[in-house]
Formats: C-alpha cells, structure tokens, sequence
C-alpha cells in the first residue's frame, strides 16, 4: 500500500483518485504556449476546444491523472485533434502532444500511448 498522495512515475505525477490537487482549471497562458508547441512540432495552428479531466491506472491504488486539451488542427494533412498536456520532469514543466490519428480516438488514448508504462505502445 502506498501512503504518499504524489509521487514520480517516469516523470508523470501519479495521483491517487480524489487527490484535491488534480481540480485546478486550464489557464489562458498555458493554452496559449501549448497552442505555440503544436504550432512548432506539426507546422499548423489549432484551436482550442475543451479540457477533459484523464484518470489512467497505471498500479492498483496509483492512478496518471490530469487535465488534457483537446485541440483542432487547421490544416493539417492527417489529423483534425491534438491531445496536449503538461507534466514536471524535475524542475522542467514538459509538454506534451499526440496527434488525434489512428488509434488515438480520446485524451485518454493519447495518454495511454504518449506515456507508455501506462500499458500504451
């Protein structure tokens, strides 16, 4: 059994259910640097659409859990969604992104294959 409510999951914060921390809201800047990454990994600009809150067990009693954007790609050749969310890894916030093509159907699909010690690919 484990006591602590956080600890470090290859860098992902592993979150038991419920942890209090896990109802902040999106914020305008992040939306805006996220809106920026996806800009310079995929070559096209997005628009925002909602923030859906993942939970992902990954151990029993140890969950991934966190808010994910859901973007709309303009233009791009394949996808028309990008799932992007952030996560420390040390003192670094990291962003995160996963095109919206294949099996990648749901925020929760692009966790899963994004972070694959979660039992993605």
């Amino acid at each position: 059994m484990i006591n602590t409510w956080s600890l470090p999951l290859h860098g992902v914060e592993a979150t038991r259910a419920g942890d209090p921390r896990n109802l902040r809201s999106t914020q305008p800047k992040m939306i805006s640097e996220l809106k920026e990454t996806i800009q310079r990994r995929y070559g096209c600009p997005s628009l925002y659409v909602s923030a859906v809150q993942v939970n992902v067990p990954t151990e029993p009693d140890i969950n991934w859990d966190g808010l994910v954007n859901v973007f709309e790609l303009v233009g791009h050749a394949e996808a028309k969604r990008c799932y992007a969310w952030t996560h420390r890894d040390g003192d670094r916030l990291r962003k995160m992104t996963v095109l919206g093509i294949g099996p990648v159907t749901s925020a929760e699909l692009a966790v899963k294959i994004r972070e694959p010690h979660l039992g993605g690919s």
